[in-house]
């Protein structure tokens, strides 16, 4: 069974993301940078 476009499209989008954020954040892995996006979100979720 293939997986659908979408998700290949999506998951190649969301690592091109956390590469861009591990080298803006000046960070050495995407494990780091998802962390630390991920605390950004969670921040201003949190601001509501």
């Amino acid at each position: 069974m293939t997986v659908p476009s979408t998700f290949v499209h999506a998951s190649r989008d969301f690592e091109r993301f956390l590469l861009d954020a591990r080298d803006e954040l000046g960070l050495g892995t995407t494990h780091q940078s998802y962390a630390a996006v991920l605390a950004v979100l969670v921040t201003f979720r949190a601001m509501k």
